[in-house]
């Protein structure tokens, strides 16, 4: 950028120059005939030593030019040494922090299970037409004398289902683990993974199935849903070993409640 203003100036000071001269010498010129007549007659143009006439006689300008010239230079050196340039400063942004990546697994869709085909129809079997008897079984008259009672057993009555017996799923007041649903999440996520489920990488999610009795008692753990039986047992052994819970109530009194837990065991 300073070359090029060094360039700029030094262009303005030469045509400057270029002026000052055509100036100087269209004032003082003069045609050659008027110049004549002017000196016609004196001794000094009949000299045979004189070259040229005093209005005709470009040295007598040179210093002029001179000291032209030198003050134009004198100003463009002046100017190179004390042009200054600038560093362009840049702002320091700081420590740029990566951020962490987050994997973000897609979202675990159930496939819908196609109902099983129906079962085909059973096979009919023929039967040979029976066989008619031609002789006449015989009949024989019996005399009953008096009319014996027959006793009719009785049907068992169907054992109707009691409320001690009769496991809900839905009721008023769900039954509650201690601390909370937050608790019960942190009591899930502590399973043990099994070390050969480990070693072999077999993950899966497993759905528990409990009952939750009138005492807040664990009963009746079962799979509902598995995947490996070695993750099957670990996740029924974690749920067994639950303590007990606040124990659900419908109208008021406690009930049995049936629950359903999923625990997932994935590998880091």
């Amino acid at each position: 950028m300073g070359y090029v203003i060094l360039g700029i100036l030094a262009l303005i000071a030469l045509f400057a120059l270029l002026v000052g001269a055509f100036k100087l010498f269209f004032t003082y010129v003069q045609p050659s005939d008027k110049v004549r007549q002017k000196h016609q007659g004196k001794e000094e143009a009949d000299s045979v030593f004189m070259k040229k006439y005093p209005e005709a006689d470009v040295n007598n300008y040179w210093w002029t030019f001179f000291l032209t010239g030198s003050m134009i230079s004198l100003a463009i050196v002046i100017t190179a040494f004390e042009w200054t340039t600038y560093n362009k400063v840049t702002k320091d942004l700081g420590e740029v922090k990566k951020m962490d990546q987050f994997e973000v697994e897609p979202p675990q869709t159930k496939r819908k299970q196609k109902p099983p085909p129906p079962p085909p129809p059973p096979k009919i079997k023929e039967v040979e037409d029976d066989k008619i008897l031609e002789d006449e079984p015989e009949i024989q008259d019996i005399d009953i004398e008096e009319e014996q009672a027959v006793d009719i057993p009785e049907a068992p009555a169907q054992e109707e289902e009691t409320d001690e017996q009769k496991v809900f799923k839905i009721v008023e007041d769900m039954p509650k683990f201690p601390g909370g649903q937050k608790e019960l999440q942190k009591y899930l996520a502590q399973i043990k993974y099994p070390p050969i489920a480990k070693e072999n990488d077999i993950e899966g999610k497993i759905y528990v199935r409990f009952v939750i009795d009138k005492q807040g008692n664990v009963t009746n753990v079962s799979v509902a849903r598995g995947s490996e039986k070695i993750l099957n047992e670990a996740a029924v052994k974690h749920v067994q070993n639950m303590p007990k819970w606040q124990p659900g109530k419908q109208r008021g009194e406690k009930v049995k409640v049936q629950y359903v837990v999923p625990i997932s065991f994935q590998l880091q």
